[in-house]
């Protein structure tokens, strides 16, 4: 906008007058110069670019088993047996810190406390629970303990519930705790192997999604229900429960 058209100079060195498109404009030379350098430098590591183009364009590689993960899937092709119903009963992978593992009575006995001061405090949350439990039982998948029977060997499991309002069938879960610690710092999880992933990985999933017009989504009513866990290993995976204001029971 301020196109030069033409200037002319005073007797001022340091004054100039020029003209431009709106009128004659007084300026100033400058006295002195500053030069400014700014230099940008910028490495790429195309090789490695590279190479992990040709990893994603390849797939996934084969992944390796780890010692516990071999150790828990050995495991369970030995001890793996179906009933004549077709169901599966598998036995618990126990690694070298069952030794450790301890009474863990009263921190479930704490928790159930504190569960069923919040049935006080709700009592449709409380309904929904005990429903879920009797459940439980109802369809066989566990059992009550005999006073003759019960014994504090082997290890309680804390419950609690999780609620979930967006869910269009079940909105509430009983979540059993396997990784409180026992009074010796070990809890049931620790004292079990931890086997190989079962999930396939989400960029087989999502490739697969392209693959079909049409995609099914479904989910496994009670999955891990389905699997019967092998007489003598019933005594770890314990809990306490109490049913209107009656005694404290063990299943």
């Amino acid at each position: 906008m301020l196109r030069h058209l033409h200037s002319t100079s005073s007797d001022e060195p340091e004054l100039r007058l020029q003209k431009t498109r709106f009128g004659w404009v007084i300026g100033a030379s400058p006295t002195s110069q500053t030069a400014i350098n700014t230099v940008h430098a910028t490495t790429t590591a195309l090789q490695g670019d590279l190479a992990r183009f040709w990893e994603i364009d390849e797939g996934l590689a084969t992944t390796h088993l780890s010692e516990s993960e071999r150790l828990c899937e050995e495991h369970f092709r030995n001890h793996v047996r179906r009933t004549k119903e077709g169901r599966y009963v598998v036995a618990l992978p126990f690694n070298e810190k069952l030794s450790s593992l301890a009474s863990s009575k009263a921190a479930a006995m704490s928790r159930l406390a504190s569960l069923h001061r919040r049935f006080q405090r709700d009592n449709q949350y409380e309904t929904a629970y005990s429903t879920l439990i009797q459940e439980y039982l109802d369809l066989g998948h566990m059992t009550k303990i005999n006073t003759d029977q019960s014994t504090d060997h082997g290890y309680y499991l804390s419950h609690h519930g999780v609620i979930k309002e967006s869910s269009d069938t079940t909105k509430l879960w009983v979540v059993f705790d396997g990784s409180a610690s026992s009074t010796t710092g070990v809890s049931l999880n620790d004292a079990l192997h931890t086997g190989p992933k079962l999930q396939e990985d989400l960029r087989n999933i999502l490739l697969r999604f392209r693959s079909f017009q049409y995609v099914l989504t479904g989910d496994i009513e009670k999955m891990y229900r389905q699997f019967i866990i092998r007489p003598e290993d019933r005594t770890y995976p314990k809990i306490l429960w109490r049913a209107d204001d009656g005694e404290i029971e063990t299943y």
